[in-house]
């Protein structure tokens, strides 16, 4: 179910308030999953690219359209967020995993794979009104979400795989059964070599039934095995190729929408958003002589940084100290009937924040 802006905005909530953050992570953990993920899709594309089945499905062209842009991303993952960083991501407790992977993986969750800055940015602020992100973290999303997304796309390729393996073997099995000069007893023989006792899956039934509409020796006496090695009707062997192929066309949708969020993450600039959603940022633009807005983006960057520092240093919020230089360097904490300049140095973030007499 794709959720609207008011039901983001209620989710977002919900998942604050019933999600706690505590700890930190160990970054190992994770590491090897999603370098696991980024594995299977790179083996799975060089399969695809060596050999192709009969019954291709559509989300195997968005893989080997795509591999390439996919590993340039995990390389930017690892690239902007090393190891070492991940220790700063508070992890969400139960889960064991970084906060903000917990965030994108839900929000994900709810728009059918589909990555939209503004949805986004409105589902940030929604979870902020119940619990506030680090400043890091909030740089660190859109990383973040690029992991979460490759390691959805990995899931759902895993699906995409285990049918392409399923198609494979159904087709091996039939070029057997073609052979010429096959008595049934020995058809049967093949056929039961290939259940090896157990019941079979319904991706297996499908690929059967489907293979078997295109092909012309012993037909009927093939049906008639899997007929009994079956507990489905002719009735419900409709439908179920019926729901596969459904299921298919979603896979297709979810593998398109993962691929295109990378690509909108891609092109976007993150630091807009992140004014928007950064309690500290939105604090420090919000001083009345309007210094900080008319500083450029490294001098900003280095006032926040050592908001952060004195913040973990005191093991106090962000915010508290982002606030606290705000209203000193307006002067409302020393003398609110003098007018406060510009020129002034009193009245200057960067006293308070970087200067040791500040």
């Amino acid at each position: 179910m794709i959720l609207n802006s008011n039901q983001l905005r209620e989710r977002a909530r919900e998942f604050a308030l019933t999600n706690e953050s505590t700890g930190y992570p160990q970054p190992r953990r994770h590491w090897m999953v999603f370098q696991s993920d980024m594995k299977s899709l790179h083996e799975f594309a060089e399969r695809l690219s060596a050999s192709r089945t009969r019954c291709m499905q559509p989300a195997e062209d968005w893989l080997l359209d795509h591999i390439a842009f996919l590993e340039t991303q995990c390389q930017e993952v690892i690239r902007t967020l090393p190891r070492k960083a991940l220790h700063q991501l508070p992890t969400l407790k139960g889960a064991g995993i970084p906060r903000i992977y917990a965030i994108c993986d839900d929000y994900l969750e709810h728009v059918d794979g589909r990555y939209d800055v503004h949805p986004f940015e409105t589902y940030l602020q929604a979870y902020q009104e119940v619990s506030v992100l680090k400043t890091f973290e909030c740089w660190a999303l859109p990383i973040a979400m690029r992991v979460v997304i490759i390691c959805r796309l990995a899931q759902a390729m895993r699906e995409v795989r285990y049918r392409h393996e399923v198609c494979s073997s159904t087709a091996t099995l039939l070029e057997r059964l073609s052979q010429k000069d096959l008595s049934d007893e020995q058809i049967r023989a093949l056929l039961d070599s290939y259940a090896r006792g157990r019941t079979f899956t319904p991706v297996e039934v499908v690929h059967l039934v489907r293979h078997l509409s295109e092909w012309e020796p012993n037909i009927q006496l093939v049906r008639e095995w899997l007929v009994g090695h079956i507990e489905s009707s002719e009735a419900s062997l409709a439908n179920m190729v019926s729901f596969e192929h459904q299921l298919q066309a979603e896979l297709q949708v979810v593998c398109g929408n993962l691929v295109t969020s990378l690509h909108v993450l891609e092109r976007h600039p993150w630091r807009s958003t992140f004014v928007k959603i950064s309690h500290v940022e939105q604090i420090l633009l919000s001083q009345p002589v309007g210094e900080y807005e008319r500083l450029d983006s490294v001098s900003r960057d280095q006032l926040r940084e050592r908001v952060v520092e004195l913040a973990r240093r005191m093991n106090v919020p962000e915010t508290l100290v982002a606030q606290t230089a705000v209203e000193i360097s307006a002067g409302s904490n020393s003398d609110a009937t003098r007018p406060v300049h510009p020129q002034d140095r009193e009245a200057c973030l960067a006293f308070y924040l970087l200067e040791a007499r500040g």
